[in-house]
């Protein structure tokens, strides 16, 4: 008597498709991990920071009258929290994004020997593909020396109605060399913040340096 032994299906081979999708999956997850290295090796030996107002205070002072005293703010690519600390004595609960494990951890200590550790909450967080949905709206928003479009794009939508932002980045203007990829090209800000609800209050460009301050007028 024949016994007839079952079939077991071959395994279906991964389409080219799929393989495209797995190695820019494997080839995001690398740089991910390749950006957070690199800031945490940039991180690990410093001390935490003291407290200090954003940059854009140093160029013109009158500017801090549009900083509120109360509500939420954010600060992207956080660093050691020193802008994040000096919004939280301000008066705002702050939350504060980086890439880096070490700049969470340095901005948690900032805040803790400044006393408003219960009003800065840090985050570790990969910008690269924009903000997190899950973060809300906020008063105040700051974003300073962090070029990445698609965070910038969307900036203006996490902002709640008269909401500000100040938004500050490396630009080829008035660069004494040639720039990188990090720079942004002239008129590069205002095109991005030229929106119909926004009102950009302050801009400049030059020595190497763009920086804008826009205000949220109405909510879609």
């Amino acid at each position: 008597m024949s016994v007839t032994t079952p079939m077991i299906p071959r395994p279906t081979p991964p389409t080219a498709h799929r393989l495209s999708r797995i190695r820019r999956a494997e080839c995001d997850s690398c740089r991910i991990d390749n950006r957070r290295q690199h800031w945490n090796a940039r991180y690990s030996e410093r001390e935490h920071a003291s407290p200090s107002a954003p940059d854009l205070l140093g160029l013109d002072a009158d500017l801090g009258a549009l900083i509120p005293t109360s509500g939420r703010a954010l600060d992207i690519a956080c660093g050691r929290g020193a802008q994040a600390t000096w919004l939280a004595i301000q008066g705002l609960d702050v939350v504060a994004l980086d890439v880096s494990d070490a700049a969470v951890a340095l901005t948690a200590a900032t805040a803790s020997n400044a006393g408003v550790s219960d009003q800065v909450d840090a985050k570790r967080v990969d910008l690269t593909d924009g903000l997190p949905a899950d973060l809300g709206l906020f008063d105040f928003i700051l974003c300073q020396r962090f070029r990445n479009r698609a965070v910038l794009t969307t900036l203006v939508e996490r902002l709640s109605t008269e909401g500000v932002a100040f938004v500050t980045v490396l630009s080829a203007v008035g660069l004494q060399r040639s720039p990188g990829n990090f720079h942004a090209s002239a008129g590069e800000l205002t095109e991005i913040f030229g929106c119909a609800d926004v009102e950009i209050v302050w801009h400049q460009e030059g020595d190497g340096l763009a920086s804008i301050v826009v205000r949220r007028t109405l909510r879609r």
